[in-house]
């Protein structure tokens, strides 16, 4: 055997165990995370059960309204489910994680040029942030896996690959067309040709959009119209809070801020000679840009800025690294040097790894792998009372439409305009006193500190039946 074959056997073999660290430190996720997931995420779940159910790509059974703004993914969801017959929750959950695995193996395989510790940091750095958890049994996780996939095929070449995963990320979410028209540029501007490959983009995405069109109306999400009209917390605003939640449990998380700042002073003194990386970050500065605009602070939404930010933190890293100097030319000084920077960089790699999994390790210290959303314990008292309370065919008016529309499959009325139209702009209050005049809906569930008690006492046909979550939320059921 050559040295040139010893040293790519070599290189083979590093790699997979790379991958199988990967998968372990996968694995310990799911070990902490088993049964977590956001309750806007059974909207999309609903979507995925009704058409395996045979009764269309519908939230509520006859009403034609895209409320998922990911389609792709409702449908890889109801396709899965009917092959496995597995609970759609159960699949969202291994999708993400698997796909949390393939992204950091991805962000592995696309820096190792720098060296395979840097890139092994790169992906735990990616693989353990707890932002990501937030987005655990969402399409984010999936998302994730597809941009690093379409940018991974096109710094190797493999255009029509690009083309394909272009497309399939645009049907996972719709701005993701943001990454495909980076990719399209950088290749005008690089070949100095139009990109004629582009073109099963379009094959992919076209058919979908027609369907849209003539099921719904239109192939903007209804959900995506309502929250660009609400009031929200901005996006820049939102991740403020966020860092501000995160670094008051350790405060050792603002070390992050330090070597992301430092990754900027690197990228300034030398451009990475990486083009992967390159496309990451030019991404993740759009995208930060754009969503500043129209986002809100929803935590998935921060999901697609995680493997820029961790580059960025990597090449902080690096910067701090490489800083030693010798005073000599000698070898020997020269190769304490590189000790003393590969010493430097393990050693902050490690801390940094460490503080992420601090948040894990307090998450499975409080609930030993049953961590779920917060809303979940007392949405669980309210499906259960409907179960028992309610008849099929039944209607309910709520302003979080997730997990009871999921667990009750009661028609919901939805007073955020998710799934329900209203005109632009309406309140709360104001899509209630709607839904009572058009919908009449056998039951309300509202939020017991808002005014729309006022209009359900004033409506006269609802009468209180109980309150949920410690007095939160309060529950009225049409006068029979």
């Amino acid at each position: 055997m050559s040295d040139r074959e010893q040293t790519e056997k070599t290189y083979n073999y590093t790699g997979l165990g790379i991958w199988l660290i990967l998968f372990l430190v996968t694995v310990l996720m799911s070990t902490v995370y088993s049964v977590y997931a956001q309750d806007d995420a059974f909207i999309t779940y609903r979507y995925a059960r009704n058409l395996v159910s045979g009764n269309g790509f519908v939230y509520n059974l006859g009403e034609p309204i895209l409320g998922t703004s990911t389609p792709l993914y409702t449908l890889l969801l109801a396709l899965l489910s009917k092959l496995t017959q597995q609970p759609i929750p159960e699949i969202s959950h291994t999708i993400s994680l698997l796909s949390a695995w393939i992204t950091s193996a991805i962000i592995y395989e696309i820096g190792k040029k720098n060296g395979h510790i840097v890139a092994l940091t790169a992906a735990l750095l990616y693989l353990t942030n707890y932002i990501l958890v937030l987005s655990i049994g969402m399409e984010t996780l999936f998302l994730n896996a597809m941009l690093l996939a379409a940018i991974w095929a096109y710094t190797t070449k493999r255009l029509t690959w690009t083309a394909i995963l272009g497309g399939l990320l645009i049907l996972t979410r719709y701005e993701m067309g943001l990454m495909v028209a980076i990719i399209v540029t950088h290749y005008i501007l690089e070949n100095k040709r139009l990109p004629f490959w582009i073109w099963p983009t379009i094959v992919v995405v076209a058919p979908w959009l027609l369907y849209a069109y003539i099921q719904f109306g239109q192939p903007i999400p209804q959900s995506v119209i309502s929250k660009l009209a609400a009031e929200r917390i901005p996006f820049l605003l939102g991740a403020l809070v966020n860092w501000k939640l995160l670094s008051d449990q350790l405060i050792l998380f603002n070390l992050f801020a330090f070597f992301i700042l430092l990754g900027f002073v690197k990228l300034a003194k030398q451009v990475a000679n990486n083009l992967a990386h390159n496309l990451i970050l030019i991404w993740t500065g759009t995208y930060l840009f754009v969503a500043s605009f129209l986002a809100g602070s929803f935590p998935w939404y921060y999901g697609p800025l995680i493997p820029g930010l961790i580059i960025l933190v990597v090449y902080g890293i690096e910067f701090v690294a490489q800083q030693p100097k010798t005073s000599t030319t000698t070898l020997s000084d020269t190769g304490g040097a590189i000790a003393v920077r590969n010493y430097l960089f393990y050693n902050i790699a490690a801390v940094l790894i460490l503080i992420q999994l601090f948040y894990w390790a307090v998450d499975w210290r409080a609930h030993r792998g049953t961590i779920s959303d917060s809303r979940f314990p007392m949405y669980s008292e309210v499906t259960d009372w409907l179960s028992i309370n309610s008849v099929s065919g039944q209607s309910l008016a709520t302003e979080e439409i997730g997990y009871l529309g999921y667990y009750t499959d009661m028609r919901i009325i939805d007073l955020h305009s998710l799934v329900t139209v209203y005109s632009s702009g309406t309140t709360v209050p104001e899509a209630l006193s709607q839904s009572l005049e058009v919908h009449s809906p056998d039951f309300v569930l509202i939020y017991t500190d808002n005014k729309s008690i006022d209009i359900l006492v004033a409506d006269g046909r609802y009468l209180l039946e109980r309150d949920f979550g410690d007095g939160l939320l309060t529950l009225f059921s049409m006068i029979e």
